[in-house]
């Protein structure tokens, strides 16, 4: 039986693209394991899937898993544009270039959404703490944090994926990704920024907890604040990676990969962290003398 070589094959499978499917695998696993935790922690009831908190770390595993997906499929692209090089099919050489740049700008607006949903995450489960330590400021930086997140998921993504494929003048184009690029850099220093001062915020809660309070809300509270010094201290890292990136320095692609893994799973943590608290409160409720 001969061999169609009128299709390009689906290989070459190289070490890139196989490392995308396993974070592809990981990710899409992950956020089913964190769907089916969220049910079983409320009773099987859908609805809990739609509190903030539990709604915004779901959609992080999920826009990563679609993240993933799209950068899969730009090396299948990437493949076929190969094979169609040779073949001399100019038509659909040129279809598969527009194709492949629709795939980036997807692959792009679905990571700035994580992004996001990180940020919304923390500062909802946070909210009680932020609240009680901000007192003057908190609906200030609230409403500075929406309005910065609000342009950096539309503003960069646009200005360096979509607006690119409707210039044709080279010089504009490059402007266009310059001005993108320090637009990025100028909203992630900010969010940056505002991830340190809830360190600090966190700290500040923990020293004074530690010296003064004994609520019932204790331990609750400390879980929050430990998990969120440790999340907010990582994405500060993975900030910095990213600006390096951006001003040319070259760094492993695994070094993000791994940041970010522990990232969403310290997010996670904090999650089963309360969940296993709440119980212990339960049990020994249910075993005090009445």
């Amino acid at each position: 039986m001969g061999t169609d070589t009128s299709q390009p094959s689906l290989f070459p499978f190289d070490g890139f693209e196989a490392y995308n499917i396993t974070l592809l695998a990981v990710y899409t696993l992950e956020t089913f394991a964190l769907i089916i935790f969220v049910l079983y922690e409320n009773s099987w009831n859908g609805r809990a899937l739609l509190k903030p908190y539990n709604l915004f770390l779901t959609l992080m595993g999920l826009f990563m898993a679609i993240h993933y997906a799209a950068i899969c499929a730009e090396i299948r692209c990437i493949y076929r544009l190969n094979f169609l090089m040779e073949s001399g099919n100019i038509d659909a050489f040129l279809a598969t270039i527009q194709y492949l740049h629709w795939l980036s700008a997807l692959s792009t607006y679905f990571s700035s959404a994580v992004d996001i949903c990180y940020f919304l995450a923390g500062w909802h489960r946070s909210h009680a703490i932020l609240k009680r330590m901000l007192v003057n400021c908190f609906y200030v930086f609230d409403r500075l944090l929406k309005a910065v997140l609000f342009i950096y998921i539309l503003v960069p993504p646009f200005l360096l994926t979509i607006l690119p494929l409707f210039l044709k003048d080279a010089k504009t184009g490059q402007l266009i990704f310059a001005a993108g690029n320090y637009i990025f850099i100028i909203c992630l220093a900010i969010l940056t920024a505002f991830d340190v001062g809830m360190v600090v915020v966190f700290v500040r809660y923990l020293r004074e907890t530690i010296m003064t309070e004994d609520g019932e809300m204790k331990l609750d509270f400390l879980l929050i604040a430990r998990f969120g010094i440790v999340s907010a201290a990582v994405y500060v890292l993975l900030s910095a990676l990213y600006i390096a990136m951006v001003c040319g320095v070259s760094l492993p692609l695994q070094l993000f990969t791994a940041t970010f893994f522990i990232l969403f799973n310290t997010l996670c943590g904090l999650k089963v962290a309360l969940y296993w608290n709440q119980l212990s409160k339960n049990k020994e409720t249910l075993g005090a003398p009445k």
